[in-house]
């Protein structure tokens, strides 16, 4: 539905906010086509900034992120998406990244690929070692470093396996 345009609006970088104040959080909608297409729809601050809950939504209109945020960053609770709608990640977002609980998504959005806990938007490897193949399949965590400090972390099942690195002393 389109915003009641009877109410105070104010445009701020390519898109217009309809609002109504309750205190330092005003209930809106922003809506304009951003450089990518993207647009939000949902409550903001005073600023105009998304705060509370509020959809972002990719440039062909499927969600993107559907969540809280505050000050403009996503934070708290949120389910980020893939462009064609599916859920890529639930959970829990700090400063507009992945932070503590969550759990990451194959494309298809039903399979699982991660559940466990997350640290400035990377798995944290200290204390999450739970990864799935793509069949489903619960994968074997291993931990090493290297002469530098670099963190390894290899999965593997069956014949297959696949490395991620994290750089940093660990």
């Amino acid at each position: 539905p389109l915003p009641d345009h009877s109410l105070p609006t104010a445009h701020l970088a390519g898109a217009s906010v309809v609002s109504a104040t309750m205190g330092e959080v005003r209930l809106g909608v922003r809506r304009g086509e951003y450089d990518d297409g993207e647009w939000y729809e949902g409550s903001v601050d005073a600023n105009g900034d998304e705060h509370g809950h509020g959809t972002e939504f990719h440039g062909n209109g499927n969600p993107w992120y559907q969540g809280r945020w505050k000050n403009g960053v996503r934070e708290g609770y949120g389910t980020e998406f893939y462009e064609d709608g599916n859920p890529r990640y639930q959970g829990r977002w700090k400063n507009g990244v992945r932070e503590g609980y969550g759990t990451e998504l194959y494309e298809d959005g039903i399979k699982l690929k991660f559940v466990g806990l997350w640290k400035n938007g990377e798995y944290d490897f200290d204390h999450s070692r739970t990864f799935y193949s793509r069949d489903g399949r619960k994968l074997e965590f291993h931990r090493q470093s290297d002469a530098n400090g670099t963190l390894r972390a290899s999965e593997t099942w069956g014949s297959d396996m696949c490395t991620i690195y994290r750089s940093g002393p660990t």
